[in-house]
C-alpha cells in the first residue's frame, strides 16, 4: 500500500494593492503551509480509534530524505484531548519520513519504561531512532506502560493552506493473564508452588522505529503480580468446585 501523503504548497502571490493595505506583507515569498498530524490506534481488536485510551504523551519526528532530522514536537503528559493533533511548519518542499511514538505513563518505575533516545534537530538521523525494553540480565518482571509506535511518508511542496497528515499506530507492549484452575473439588492451589515465565529465545526486546524487530539477546518474562484468589458466588462455575485459584499476569 501506498503510504505517501502529497501536500503542495503554491507561493503567496501579492499585489501592489495588498502590500499598501498590509504593510507587513511585503516578501511574495511567503508561503502559509502547515501540516496538522492525527495519530490513529486502530490495529486493535475493536477496529476503532483508542490513541487516547491508550497513551497520554506522544512524540513526533520529522525526518528529511536523507534521514535527518529536521523537526520534533512532544507533547506534554496527561494532555491527549479527543481529536488531538500536533502542527508542524517551515518545511521546504521534499519528501519527509514523519516517525512517531506515543505511550501512558500511569506507572512512574523507571523500568516500566522503554530506553528511547533523545534526538537532536539538525545532528541526530532516523537510524538512531529505535526503542529498547529495560531489563536486568535478561530478565523481565515489570509492568509496563503502553507502547504505540507507526510511520508514514509525505512529500511536500510549496502550496499554501493546512494540511492533514494521520500517522497509523501500532502498539508494541501486550499483556499476558494466566488463571491455574484445580482439576477437582477439594484441591487447593498455591501461587508458591509454581514458577511462570515466558521465554522469547530470539529476543524482541529492541524495536525499530518502523516497528521492525532489531537484534537481541534472549528475554525471559516473568510476572509483576501473582496471587491466591477465592472464588465467590458470581464466578462462572460453582465454588464448591473451586477452592483456590492461582493468578498472575
Amino acid at each position: 500500500m501506498d503510504r505517501t501523503r502529497k501536500i503542495t504548497c503554491r507561493p503567496v502571490l501579492l499585489f501592489l494593492a495588498v502590500v499598501l493595505a498590509i504593510p507587513s506583507c511585503i516578501d511574495d515569498k511567503i508561503v502559509d503551509c502547515r501540516v496538522d498530524v492525527s495519530f490513529n490506534y486502530s490495529y486493535n481488536m475493536l477496529s476503532s480509534n483508542a490513541f487516547e485510551q491508550q497513551a497520554d504523551q506522544v512524540a513526533l519526528y520529522v525526518f528529511d530524505e536523507d534521514g535527518l532530522l529536521v523537526a520534533k514536537h512532544v507533547s506534554e503528559e496527561n494532555r491527549l484531548s479527543d481529536g488531538f493533533q500536533m502542527q508542524t511548519d517551515d518545511l521546504k518542499a521534499g519528501n519527509y519520513r514523519f516517525v512517531a511514538w506515543a505511550q501512558s505513563t500511569d506507572i512512574k518505575e523507571d523500568k516500566a519504561y522503554f530506553n528511547i533516545p533523545r534526538l537532536t534537530v539538525g545532528t541526530s538521523f532516523l537510524d538512531d531512532l529505535s526503542y529498547y525494553l529495560k531489563r536486568e540480565s535478561g530478565i523481565q518482571q515489570q509492568e509496563l506502560n503502553n507502547l504505540l509506535v507507526g510511520v508514514t511518508e509525505v512529500n511536500i511542496n510549496n502550496v499554501e493552506g493546512i494540511h492533514p497528515v494521520t500517522i497509523d499506530l501500532k502498539k508494541v507492549t501486550r499483556r499476558l493473564r494466566v488463571v491455574l484452575l484445580p482439576y477437582s473439588g477439594g484441591t487447593a492451589l498455591d501461587v508458591e508452588d509454581y514458577v511462570f515465565s515466558i521465554i522469547d529465545d530470539a529476543g524482541n526486546g529492541h524495536i525499530n522505529y518502523d516497528y521492525g524487530i532489531l537484534p537481541d539477546e534472549a528475554i525471559t518474562y516473568r510476572p509483576y503480580y501473582a496471587a491466591n484468589v477465592l472464588p465467590d458466588a458470581s464466578e462462572t462455575l460453582p465454588p464448591e468446585e473451586i477452592d483456590r485459584a492461582a493468578v498472575v499476569g
